[in-house]
């Protein structure tokens, strides 16, 4: 058996790969991982980010069923009924949220695996929002904001312009979400979602 094989290969020939066709076949993979590498991140971050949207859009609304009821917004996500757990961040000098986020009552900011939701009230209590952002990851101190009452109310992505975003403004807005930059409001850029 083993002369049959010998003598199928033409003369002088070895059997195997030369260097070159080596080469050529690692310089393809290369290319192939540099293009689909990207584009499989950028699949992975749009996927968080509907559970992230998901989740604010859930603690805005039972924010505005909780304003329908008592006629003021809630300041505690004690006076929430949410369908999912979160897990209380405990808020004290020393001990505040990432991404220099105001905080406005001692229970308004939980946290779920990589992500931070706050319960944002403006003076008076009149205009009220639900902002989440990531706690971790490329896109850590960026997310989304969802705000209540007829002067406040909407849907937007949210970056940091407060130095504690390490990306280029934006990448995480207007490159994943395609958003359009609308206002930049204390140290945050928003972005019209389509």
């Amino acid at each position: 058996m083993n002369q049959i094989y010998q003598k199928s290969l033409p003369a002088g020939k070895n059997a195997g790969f030369t260097l070159i066709e080596l080469l050529v076949v690692v310089l393809i993979i290369g290319i192939l991982s540099a293009i689909a590498l990207p584009q499989y991140e950028k699949a992975v971050w749009k996927s968080r980010n509907a559970q992230l949207k998901t989740a604010v859009k859930s603690v805005a609304q039972a924010m505005n069923v909780y304003y329908m009821a008592n006629g003021s917004y809630p300041s505690s996500f004690d006076q929430l009924d949410l369908d999912f757990q979160l897990d209380v961040v405990h808020v004290s000098p020393g001990n505040e949220p990432i991404c220099a986020l105001a905080v406005t009552a001692s229970d308004s900011i939980r946290k779920g695996k990589n992500f931070q939701i706050l319960l944002n009230q403006v003076s008076g209590g009149d205009l009220s929002s639900a902002v989440a952002v990531w706690t971790e990851g490329k896109y850590k101190c960026n997310g989304f904001r969802m705000g209540g009452g007829p002067d406040n109310a909407g849907f937007f992505c949210v970056e940091a312009r407060n130095g504690t975003s390490a990306i280029k403004e934006g990448e995480f807005c207007r490159g994943l979400e395609q958003g359009e930059p609308s206002v930049l409001s204390r140290g945050w850029q928003h972005y019209t979602l389509p």
